[in-house]
């Protein structure tokens, strides 16, 4: 049996329906905004809290070279280095395997980025330790540091 609907009603019915639809999606979106924006918060929160030592990174601007040079000045400084990392704990100056840099809290770092097989990534680190070792030949500098984040 077929009842014919007026077009008020059938205008009421549509609008319902689409209150049904829409009201689960607006639901969904506004619960995926709270958790962008809590995401955004907290790295803004990050962000500021690195702020500084990235600034004082920026205006010594420690090299590998120079932090070898003089490893008293440059110990507890902030550094921002590219590093590609080589294992745990183990990082590259500007990937060059001949200038090792020991993380020694990696499990902070990404464990993809600036990876063995990419090329190096900007982190802020802070230089920890300098030790002199010689195994029978000159001696050399092995240097760590603590990193901070990828600015």
């Amino acid at each position: 049996m077929n009842v014919p609907m007026s077009g008020h009603l059938k205008n009421i019915l549509a609008l319902l329906l689409a209150c049904v639809v829409i009201t689960p999606l607006l639901i969904m979106l506004s619960a995926h905004m709270q958790g962008a924006a809590s995401g955004l918060r907290t790295r803004m929160g990050q962000k500021a809290a690195y702020a500084a030592s990235l600034k004082q990174a920026k205006e010594l601007g420690l090299t590998y070279e120079s932090a070898l040079a003089s490893p008293a000045a440059a110990l507890g400084k902030p550094a921002l280095w590219c590093l590609r990392k080589s294992g745990t704990g183990r990082s590259f100056y500007k990937g060059d395997d001949t200038r090792p840099v020991y993380i020694t809290n990696p499990e902070r770092m990404d464990p993809t980025s600036g990876s063995s097989h990419q090329d190096c990534q900007d982190a802020l680190i802070e230089l920890s330790t300098f030790t002199v070792y010689s195994f029978g030949g000159p001696a050399k500098l092995r240097v760590e540091a603590r990193f901070i984040a990828y600015p």
